[in-house]
């Protein structure tokens, strides 16, 4: 019996090799996405506006419809299609022309703007982007995570 074991395994391993080399994965596991640039501002974005030495104006925006924020002092301050750097230029401008001397202004995305996901049912709905994946994330959108189009 050992001797036919041992006659046909060179044989048996022969036949699995090319199924087997089938199962095997040469690429990674991650996807590529082509981003073309940095993050530009949109309508839906909340922007976290900080001028430096007036606590009162620092706070955070909405960016409306319009693709503006509206910004005490100044009024609407467009900023869509701009990044976070060149909306802190645009306010800094706009709140020099005779409201301060030299504001510094830093701008910094608070909650992005929600994107939308077809489900199986052909329903769209708004989901916020989440960049953390833990219970605190979970939490902040009312405990209702998604699974396949289903709230678990």
């Amino acid at each position: 019996m050992r001797e036919i074991l041992m006659r046909w395994l060179p044989i048996l391993i022969v036949a699995l090799m090319p199924p087997l080399a089938g199962c095997a994965t040469t690429s990674s596991a991650t996807y590529l996405v082509e981003t073309k640039g940095p993050y530009q501002l949109d309508t839906g974005d909340s922007v976290r506006v900080t001028v430096y030495g007036d606590a009162e104006l620092s706070s955070t925006y909405r960016v409306d419809d319009a693709g503006s924020i509206a910004f005490p002092l100044v009024g609407p301050v467009q900023v869509r299609g701009t990044t976070t750097t060149g909306a802190a230029a645009r306010l800094a401008a706009a709140l020099s022309n005779g409201f301060m001397r030299n504001p510094n202004v830093a701008v910094e995305v608070a909650e992005y703007r929600p994107f939308f996901i077809q489900w199986r049912n052909h329903q769209c709905r708004p989901v916020p982007l989440c960049l953390r994946h833990d219970s605190a994330c979970g939490d902040q959108h009312g405990g209702r995570l998604f699974r396949y189009g289903q709230p678990r």
